[in-house]
């Protein structure tokens, strides 16, 4: 196991072993593919973003503790954003459509969520916990 530290600081940022080598080459090999096949598809700046994409998913995987994890995560959240909201092509106008009804959809699914817990956050308040 090897451990990358942070300038100036004591803490190891990134830890690389033999589990998250595979997983890198797998994120590696599937953002190469990606690259390859949107390269002549979409414009420069959608494919920039993808590749940033697939370099945050890595750092995810050799993520040493959990606030460089989140912050990789986010930092993927924000790619996605901006893939899915890309409009300059004919396909990115239909492709936000699809997505709008996505995210409608997964937020439906997250109130029905919150509305099932209500009543289970209710009954565990109500016991005594040992």
């Amino acid at each position: 196991m090897i451990n990358v530290l942070a300038p100036g600081a004591n803490v190891a940022l990134f830890r690389v072993d033999k589990l998250a080598i595979l997983f890198a080459v797998i994120f590696g090999i599937a953002g190469i593919i990606t690259f390859i096949y949107s390269h002549k598809l979409r414009s420069i700046r959608e494919t920039l973003i993808e590749i940033f994409y697939a370099v945050c998913s890595i750092g995810i995987v050799f993520a040493n503790d959990w606030i460089t994890m989140v912050i990789c995560w986010e930092m993927m959240a924000v790619c996605s954003w901006f893939i899915t909201n890309e409009v300059r092509t004919p396909q990115g106008v239909g492709r936000k459509n699809v997505y709008a009804v996505e995210r409608q959809f997964l937020q439906l699914l997250f109130y029905i969520r919150i509305i099932n817990a209500i009543p289970i956050l209710i009954i565990v308040s109500l016991f005594e916990l040992p």
